[in-house]
């Protein structure tokens, strides 16, 4: 973290820590602490708050060692909806709306370019890799990306029956204008709702297909555009997406911000 940032990357997601909040705020710590116990459900609706500790700053009061909470962007904004509102609790929602919109940038920008890069640079690999896993595809899938991958090398457009075009999670979640944020924080949990969806509607589990992520092949499990009525029936059964309709959240009160 440099000296002029108050936000942190950890696990891939952007946070910042209760002690910076008390500062910036002027309040209390162990006040921050008390109003993340006192709702620790509403903040576990954006995931597990966690704890960290550290020896306590010589010259500090007392002694021994620091709790302190870690927190995700919804849930720093969501802890400034308790606040109550001053000079310096206004100027502070700003700049973490700031901090938070620079950092996000900031890492967006290089995994996009990093994203698009293997898609013409890997074709021969995933061609390679397609033609080693078909017989364990689902044939309406391997069908539809051989047809992509043939199109792209041939510098054309693939003509697929849309019903047959391969549908992931990412790709679903971001069709719904779902902030960068959020997915990456659900899309793991959204993932395991598609699945138990398919396997009450077919019986069996989803098989799995080789995809680039970020430039690295991983299994996934493999749609197609005929399973997004399973990804529309999962949707709302997660809490925290069920809160964006087609990208707009529901109002939610920021105490004035």
């Amino acid at each position: 973290m440099t000296s002029t940032s108050i936000i942190e990357t950890r696990g891939g997601e952007l946070t910042i820590s209760s002690e910076i909040i008390a500062e910036r705020t002027e309040r209390d710590h162990p006040s921050i602490l008390r109003t993340i116990a006192e709702h620790e459900e509403a903040f576990a609706e954006f995931g597990l708050v966690r704890f960290e500790i550290r020896p306590r700053v010589a010259g500090q009061h007392g002694g021994g060692e620091v709790r302190f909470a870690i927190l995700n962007e919804h849930q720093a904004t969501l802890m400034m909806t308790f606040m109550r509102n001053s000079k310096i609790v206004k100027a502070f929602k700003v700049e973490l709306v700031k901090q938070f919109y620079k950092m996000r940038q900031a890492l967006t920008a290089p995994a996009v370019a990093a994203h698009k890069a293997p898609e013409v640079l890997d074709l021969k690999g995933q061609a390679a890799i397609l033609r080693t896993l078909r017989s364990s595809l689902q044939p309406d899938y391997a069908d539809a990306k051989a047809r992509v991958l043939l199109a792209r090398a041939m510098g054309d457009e693939a003509e697929i029956d849309p019903a047959r075009r391969p549908l992931d999670v990412q790709s679903y979640l971001e069709s719904r204008e779902i902030p960068t944020s959020v997915l990456r924080s659900r899309r793991g949990q959204f993932g395991t709702l598609v699945a138990k969806e398919y396997r009450a509607e077919f019986g069996e589990s989803p098989k799995k297909v080789e995809r680039f992520v970020n430039g690295v092949p991983k299994q996934v499990n493999g749609y197609t555009e005929e399973h997004r009525y399973l990804f529309d029936r999962a949707f709302p059964k997660d809490k925290v997406l069920a809160e964006y309709v087609d990208g707009d959240p529901e109002q939610l009160s920021l105490g004035g911000f």
